[in-house]
């Protein structure tokens, strides 16, 4: 050994037990060593520090990775030669016991260590009569090294500046060895300080001498790659649109459902004349729903990376593809199933471009899109409505910069399906990428009309940020089981300096706007002579009932005026009342002239509230502008 004054490392480091189960005398768990002003450095200073980081190393990679050869390696593969009793050992990689060893040499043989390590070999015999089993393992082993007087001394470690040797290093050993009659590594003899690791069992032959590849099984494990295999659950976010674990399993579960009612309503065409091609198109639905099935499990479970939902959804694609190509070549529905699998093909066409990108979540918005059309005949979907209103905020106060407001937010179910309830997905976003909001994406549950409850507030934290004066809050609200039932709330607009109006008595609420932010009105509604309905919710928070009176008008800047109804010169008004704690509606009229041509034409609708029986809160009198285009 060398010239040490003391390993206090393993005089009082708890690590030191843990790796070699010597017990240590009032054991520490000490995790660095500080050098002081004034005093003599010592060489078990500095020892001590390097044990701790190569230990302490040593044990993570033990106890959490375990042995193995790392991905792209062949580390320490026995193979056959054809020299009697002898294998090879493939250069490469191994870690072992949280060690890494390193296999440099590409023609190693098991007798060949003698000659390339200078260490002793056990010869190898086959048995002498019957077979027997016999295990290959990696013996590993560290020792001291140095210039002179011990074992492998390297004369490179003395320094020619000086002609001495100033330190000793650590140097890393191995051997593959042979245990006779051993299948594990239970059967041998351990020595302290050395980690041993099985790679591979022979199987030796009565009088055998050869070691054929068919008689070596490898025992290593392979492929080791934390980054590879470690699962990251899915989450792709763009805008207000969201897909993680729970929403893919839901698109998934309710494909499964859709076809499943389908198949019970007899609606899928699978049915023929012949029972070998009825059974051909049975399979071809039975694997889309067993992928269904396994990717809803595999997505619930955290399972599911966003590779890994891209090869979900990429199977899915396929075998919905293939369930159409068995229809056509044996389905029996003339032409109401021609026009299905017409059909059934476009709307998957989005799912494969989607996928092409590739875009996971627009992948699933466009299978989620498909599964609505899929359930519009079945009625396995929720249908009906939902609306959004931002009832309060905390503190109600002009904005500060840095400071957090909680934003109430209430959604309200207008949903019917074959279920109890429903789970809403509320997601928030900022105009202003400085202002912060959290979190992103909430989710509530509510009663189905006719429940005891139909409505519930969920909350977001807004952090505004001095660098921008402005941000608007867009919150939408959307029934996960059928997505296309979504809120249509103008968003929030907040201001450094002014009190937001959260809790403000009229909100907009339908139809959706388009990704222009106008909202469209149908041409055949609005020259009818009836006119499109646009939606408006009431809020009152207060004890009382309030009685307002709401008027609306509109403007044109594209198209001609004539014959609209109403026009600013000529306002619409209607009287709301409000109970107390309690919500309202108004739908405001819009007409065009009677068979008129208008498409194209581009409005904005005002709608302005004034009370009758005392103040509104947060203002005497409430205007919103909702522009819109004529499709």
């Amino acid at each position: 050994m060398g010239d040490y004054s003391r390993n206090t490392f393993s005089l009082t480091n708890v690590m030191h037990e843990v790796l070699t189960e010597n017990p240590v005398a009032d054991s520490r768990h000490y995790v660095g060593v500080r050098l002081q002003q004034a005093v003599p450095m010592l060489d078990a200073d500095w020892n001590e520090l390097e044990d701790i980081r190569r230990i302490e190393s040593q044990i993570n990679l033990m106890h959490f990775f375990g042995d193995g050869i790392p991905s792209g390696n062949i580390g320490f593969q026995i193979g056959a030669v054809t020299e009697d009793n002898d294998f090879t050992i493939n250069l490469g990689m191994a870690l072992v016991s949280g060690v890494l060893v390193f296999n440099p040499h590409s023609a190693l043989t098991y007798l060949g260590q003698a000659t390339v390590f200078g260490a002793d070999v056990d010869l190898l015999a086959p048995p002498p009569a019957a077979s027997r089993d016999d295990l290959v393992y990696l013996d590993v082993w560290e020792e001291e090294s140095g210039a002179s007087g011990i074992d492998r001394n390297d004369e490179r470690l003395v320094n020619p500046m000086i002609g001495v040797e100033t330190c000793r290093r650590i140097e890393r050993r191995w051997l593959v060895r042979v245990e006779p009659g051993a299948t594990d590594l239970s059967s041998i003899t351990r020595e302290p300080g050395h980690y041993y690791m099985a790679l591979a069992r022979l199987r030796r032959e009565a009088g055998q001498l050869r070691i054929p590849a068919q008689n070596i099984y490898d025992l290593r494990r392979t492929d080791v790659n934390v980054a590879q295999y470690l699962k990251i659950p899915l989450y792709v976010e763009r805008g207000v649109d969201i897909v993680d674990s729970e929403r893919l399993a839901d698109v998934l579960d309710a494909l499964r459902d859709i076809l499943t009612t389908r198949l019970e309503a007899e609606q899928l065409f699978i049915n023929t004349t012949d029972a070998l091609a009825t059974t051909l198109v049975h399979f071809s639905l039975q694997h889309v729903m067993q992928i269904c099935s396994t990717g809803a499990l595999q997505a619930r479970t955290n399972n599911l990376t966003n590779e890994d939902a891209l090869q979900v959804m990429q199977t899915l694609v396929l075998a919905q593809r293939a369930y159409l190509d068995s229809l056509t070549a044996h389905g029996v529905g003339g032409a109401a199933m021609d026009a299905f699998v017409i059909e059934y093909g476009n709307r998957l066409t989005p799912v494969e471009d989607a996928l092409a990108e590739p875009d996971l979540l627009g992948a699933y918005l466009a299978q989620q899109a498909l599964n609505s059309w899929l359930s519009a005949d079945v009625g396995t979907l929720p249908e009906g409505g939902v609306t959004l209103t931002f009832v309060d905020i905390n503190p109600q106060e002009p904005l500060v910069a840095g400071t957090t407001y909680t934003v109430f937010v209430e959604i309200t179910s207008g949903v019917t399906s074959d279920q109890s309830d429903e789970v809403f997905d509320v997601t928030a976003a900022l105009t202003s990428d400085l202002w912060q909001v959290s979190p992103p994406s909430a989710e509530i549950t509510l009663d189905n009309v006719g429940g005891a409850s139909t409505s519930g507030v969920v909350q977001f934290e807004v952090t505004p940020h001095a660098a921008n004066l402005t941000s608007d809050l867009s919150v939408v609200a959307s029934v996960r089981r059928n997505p296309t039932i979504v809120t249509s709330q103008l968003p929030l607009e907040l201001q450094l300096g002014v009190e937001p109006l959260a809790g403000a008595v009229m909100q907009y609420a339908g139809p959706p706007l388009n990704t222009s932010g106008r909202l469209e009105l149908a041409e055949s509604e609005l020259n009818n002579g009836f006119g499109s309905f646009i939606t408006f919710a009431f809020n009152n928070n207060t004890a009382a009932s309030h009685t307002y009176e709401a008027e609306w008008f509109i403007t044109l800047s594209v198209g001609d005026e004539t014959g609209w109804v109403p026009l600013s010169a000529s306002p619409s008004s209607n009287t709301v009342i409000v109970p107390a704690d309690s919500s309202g509606g108004l739908s405001a009229n819009v007409r065009a002239p009677t068979g008129g041509l208008v498409a194209g034409n581009i409005g904005t609708l005002q709608v302005t509230l004034i009370g009758d029986n005392g103040p509104l809160d947060p203002a005497d009198q409430q205007t919103i502008q909702i522009e819109f285009e004529v499709v």
